[in-house]
Formats: structure tokens, sequence, C-alpha cells
């Protein structure tokens, strides 16, 4: 979790018990079901109802952006 790991290395921005720290743990916790969600919008059965095509073009930026996080991070 890049989040995570910056937190880490920088530990003076973020108290080590505070309020963004216990955020970025809580946030952790979803970790596992990433694979699911990418999984799902992967199949392309699963692109094609209207709650993915009534916001496509958002929906396609934030697949990409789940699938290769480093390269939205790095920008």
């Amino acid at each position: 979790m890049p989040l995570r790991e910056w937190s880490e290395r920088n530990p003076k921005p973020i108290a080590a018990e505070g309020p963004l720290q216990r955020k970025i743990e809580a946030l952790a916790g979803y970790l596992p079901l990433a694979g699911e969600i990418e999984g799902f919008w992967l199949e392309g059965r699963n692109r094609v109802v209207g709650t993915w095509r009534e916001h496509r073009e958002i929906n396609m930026v934030m697949l990409a952006t789940s699938l290769a996080p480093d390269g939205f991070l790095s920008i």
C-alpha cells in the first residue's frame, strides 16, 4: 500500500497513533477486496451494464489507476 509505505518512510508528518495513521490502517483492511473488484470489472460482460456505462470514462480511469497505481501516484 503506497500510502502506508510513504507514512513509514516519512514519520514526522504523521503521528504514530494519530488520526491519519488510524485511517491509513483502516483503509489497509480493504486491500484484500482490490483483487476481487478488479477481477469483476475486468470481465467484459460486467462492463456492459448501465452502472458501468453511465460513468464509463471515470470507471475506466479508476480501473486503470487500480491496476497500475504507481504510474498514477508518481505523477
